[in-house]
């Protein structure tokens, strides 16, 4: 486990673990910690910026980040696309990324939105 802070003061703990997660998932967000599989411990910025983005989004909303998430496909996306984005900073080939990224949005997520949507979405 690693201690991560947010907003300065908010200690947010970092499970390093390949337990509960989809096979399809780098990591998750429970608001009040993080869960990423170990394999990124120390060489995937990116994922851990995603997650802790996912983080600052709970405490933005004063708790309410999961009921928004699951009932609101338009909240959904914009925390998505945010917490992309902040992944994407931390990688080299943004075309790719953005390509990945985008499908992953698309498949993943339950939303009605296109690969095209999303690409220009995670570009601006």
């Amino acid at each position: 486990m690693s201690i991560y802070c947010i907003f300065w003061f908010i200690p947010i703990p970092v499970f390093w673990t390949d337990k509960y997660l989809e096979s399809w998932q780098g990591g998750k967000s429970k608001g009040l910690f993080c869960i990423i599989r170990k394999k990124y411990k120390g060489i995937d910025n990116g994922i851990l910026e995603h997650e802790l983005t996912h983080c600052r989004q709970f405490y933005r909303t004063f708790f309410l980040h999961g009921f928004f998430y699951k009932f609101s496909p338009k909240y959904r996306l914009q925390s998505e696309i945010e917490a992309y984005k902040k992944q994407l900073e931390h990688y080299q080939d943004k075309e790719f990324s953005i390509n990945w990224m985008a499908k992953a949005i698309v498949e993943k997520y339950n939303l009605t939105v296109t690969l095209d949507e999303v690409k220009n979405l995670l570009k601006v």
